[in-house]
């Protein structure tokens, strides 16, 4: 399959791709022309798939384990997916977490 145009020269991050939505989206942006930073947090392998598959069609692609309950980490992920990428242009917040807490009650 031959990689279309439409994202070529964009850079981006796409949360929670290690499996599902997420995955299929990394996967369409880098057929597209993106660079793509693909964030997972358990789904190693994966992620992982994707990187390779797109490596091999030549995209420029990594993926970056982060753990989202950790601000830290989080942190590290977005420093690390732009000096990766060379900035940021298109954010997918694909990752979700459960947690059972009155808004309000959340802190970072």
């Amino acid at each position: 399959m031959s990689m279309g145009k439409r994202m070529q020269g964009k850079r981006v991050l796409v949360t929670g791709a290690g499996t599902g939505i997420g995955q299929g989206i990394a996967r369409e942006f880098w057929r597209e022309g993106a660079a793509v930073a693909l964030h997972y947090s358990h789904s190693r392998d994966g992620a992982m798939a994707v990187v390779d598959e797109a490596q091999r069609a030549g995209a420029k692609v990594t993926a970056l384990q982060a753990d989202f309950t950790e601000l830290d980490s989080a942190v590290w992920m977005a420093e690390e997916a732009a000096a990766f990428l060379g900035g940021i242009d298109v954010l997918v917040n694909n990752a979700g977490i459960t947690m059972n807490r009155p808004f309000l009650e959340v802190t970072p």
